[in-house]
């Protein structure tokens, strides 16, 4: 199966919608690049193999990792106190509003439709990719006047 993620930087945070096929499921929320010192804390767009993980301070959550030779690994976890996005994580939402709305409940769904996929054996991949920030039009540059 094959998940696709199109996102769109922004300033305060990186927001997307997650599709399931040609469906979309949720929208994410990622840190935005203002905040990257030195380096993005966004996963870098690309092909990534989805597993499950689990670690005795958060759980169980999504595990992602690189289809390239690097190996870089992301992950897919609800948000910190329902507000904050972790540093290479995306976060799953309801709304795209200053902090996501019900995160753990969207993750929640998210991993039932994924750890289904993967008890029957199926492979999942995630396909990030990103849509150009929008430019502001400016009208005094043109030549038609």
């Amino acid at each position: 199966m094959k998940l696709h993620l199109c996102r769109r930087y922004g300033q305060n945070f990186t927001s997307g919608i997650l599709y399931w096929g040609r469906s979309p499921i949720c929208r994410t929320m990622e840190p935005s690049l203002t905040h990257s010192f030195p380096s993005p804390p966004c996963i870098s767009e690309g092909s990534y193999k989805v597993d499950l993980a689990y670690f005795e301070e958060v759980g169980w959550f999504l595990e992602l990792t690189s289809l390239n030779p690097e190996g870089i690994k992301g992950f897919i976890l609800p948000l910190i106190n329902g507000r904050e996005c972790r540093d290479y994580s995306i976060s799953p939402v309801v709304s795209f509003q200053a902090s996501g709305r019900f995160s753990k409940l969207t993750f929640l769904k998210l991993m039932d439709k994924v750890s289904d996929c993967l008890a029957e054996g199926e492979e999942i991949t995630l396909e990030i990719t990103s849509i150009p920030k929008r430019k502001p039009s400016k009208p005094w540059l043109s030549r038609k006047v």
